[in-house]
């Protein structure tokens, strides 16, 4: 199986690199081939989740630490491994959300949910995108 790198262009997938042209173009046309969809994460949205995760943790007094928060809004999102314990109680253990467990369109589904939880849950009356310009400015 080769793994591909491609461009949107006009609504169609191109190949993005000589390698993948060429792959591409081993295939006969009209060969059903299995495309998986996934988009390399970008490390300055990545930098801006946790610049969210540490403005949200400034503004609250429930959390001791920024990773407890960040662990609360997985487990709140359903972004978590359930297992029944042998008492039979639920244990939710939170998923990975790195570069290897979460591509950008996954994570920037994440991302905005977790907005939404911690402006709606957290800081009360504040604007989800006045939230995020917030959180912008503070990388710059």
């Amino acid at each position: 199986m080769a793994k591909l790198f491609c461009i949107k262009v006009d609504g169609v997938l191109r190949p993005s690199t000589e390698w993948a042209e060429e792959t591409l173009a081993k295939i006969k046309n009209g060969t059903q081939v299995q495309v998986e969809i996934k988009q390399p994460r970008n490390i300055q949205f990545h930098r801006l989740f946790f610049a969210m995760i540490k403005l949200a943790h400034q503004n609250q007094d429930h959390y001791e630490t920024p990773e407890l928060l960040l662990v609360a809004l997985k487990v709140a999102l359903g972004h978590v491994e359930t297992v029944i314990a042998k008492d039979g109680n639920t244990v939710y253990i939170p998923k990975s959300i790195s570069f290897a467990k979460m591509d950008e369109l996954e994570f920037r589904d994440f991302f905005d949910h977790a907005a939404d939880l911690i402006v709606k849950h957290m800081l009360q009356g504040t604007d989800k995108e006045d939230f995020k310009r917030e959180v912008e400015a503070m990388l710059s």
